[in-house]
């Protein structure tokens, strides 16, 4: 599977429901979140978005999210969904605001 391209973004959680895939994967899904990120040419960009994050990238990032809570994660598209890829690093995040 070819790398997809990852973006920092501020991950605001509606809700949160967790549970696990038909292979015993845990995972988290963020129904309705709040997403910021650049968009193009650089101007800040809302939008709302189902986020979800599977197996290590959900322990990973499980025990820091909260609803209402904004928390910066990098992430990626996969069709109309936002994956995590795991926590925003500061540098990265440093650039995005």
């Amino acid at each position: 599977m070819p790398k997809t391209k990852t973006f920092i973004a501020t991950i605001t959680p509606a809700t949160i429901e967790k549970g696990d895939t038909t292979e015993n994967v845990r995972y988290s899904k963020l129904p309705g979140a709040t997403v910021q990120k650049r968009g193009r040419g650089g101007k800040m960009e809302t939008i709302t978005r189902t986020v979800m994050a599977f197996g290590r990238k959900n322990a990973a990032v499980a025990n820091i999210l909260r609803p209402g809570k904004p928390v910066v994660l990098e992430c990626s598209f996969r069709g109309g969904m936002i994956l995590i890829e795991g926590k925003g690093k500061a540098t990265k995040a440093a650039k995005a605001a």
